[in-house]
């Protein structure tokens, strides 16, 4: 089984990615949510990544914290083609033997709705 990106889109930023541009592209963060589902399949499932440039983190963060890179994209400048290409390589090289399968490991790179999801 394989996965694909139906869309990318900010819950930040009213305008389409590929328009959109920060004050500073070397220095901005944004959340960004993946819609993904079954390659060539109805169904879809949310995933949010935190998208952030070194600088941004260093004008943001205390010197003595201490940072886990778990769910981030951490980029030099804000080049939406690059950043969209980058995460449609990785999905795309992706396979699993069911959905859960392949959700789990969409999520090691963003957070999935159904992450801690117990029935």
């Amino acid at each position: 089984m394989k996965a694909e990106i139906k869309t990318l889109f900010s819950l930040d930023i009213e305008k389409h990615l590929q328009d959109y541009q920060p004050e500073d592209t070397n220095n901005f963060s944004i959340w960004l949510r993946m819609i993904v589902g079954e390659k060539g399949k109805g169904g879809e499932e949310s995933f949010d990544v935190f998208i952030c440039t070194p600088k941004w983190l260093l004008d943001n963060c205390s010197e003595d914290e201490v940072i886990f890179g778990y769910q981030h994209l951490i980029v030099f400048k804000y080049n939406f083609q690059e950043i969209k290409e980058k995460i449609e390589s990785y999905i795309n090289n992706l396979s699993g033997s069911n959905w859960d399968d392949l959700a789990n490991k969409i999520s090691l790179i963003g957070k999935w709705e159904f992450e801690d999801y117990k029935d």
